[in-house]
C-alpha cells in the first residue's frame, strides 16, 4: 500500500497508473517485462503508465484496460491504481448523495 498522501494527489487514473509504476517493487523491472508477463500489448505499455494524457504529437495516449489492473499491480507489487479507484469510487458516491439531497 502507498501511503494515503500520494495516492490523493492523483487527479486521474493515468496518474495512478505512473504512480504504481513509480513505485514498482523491482525497479530494474522493464516495460517489455511487464507487458509479456501481463499479456499486454508491448507497444502500448510506455502509454499506459505516462503521466500526460497527450504525447509529443498531440495524439491521446491508450489506458491501462481494466481487466488487467489486478495482474499489473500483483507485478508492480502495490495496488496504487486501486487505492485511487477505490478513492475516486468514494467520493463520487459521495457527491452523489449530496446532489440527490438538494433534490430532496
Amino acid at each position: 500500500m502507498l501511503p494515503r498522501e500520494e495516492v490523493e494527489a492523483c487527479k486521474t487514473y493515468r496518474e495512478a497508473c505512473a504512480l504504481a509504476w513509480k513505485h514498482r517493487q523491482h525497479p530494474g523491472m522493464t516495460q517489455p517485462f511487464l507487458a509479456a508477463t501481463c499479456d499486454l500489448i508491448q507497444q502500448h505499455v510506455s502509454d499506459y503508465f505516462h503521466a500526460d494524457e497527450r504525447d509529443e504529437k498531440g495524439r491521446k495516449r491508450r489506458k491501462l484496460p481494466a481487466d488487467k489492473v489486478g495482474v499489473v499491480q500483483q507485478q508492480l507489487g502495490n495496488c496504487a491504481i486501486a487505492q485511487w479507484l477505490a478513492r475516486d469510487m468514494a467520493l463520487r458516491l459521495v457527491e452523489e448523495f449530496f446532489a440527490m439531497e438538494t433534490m430532496r
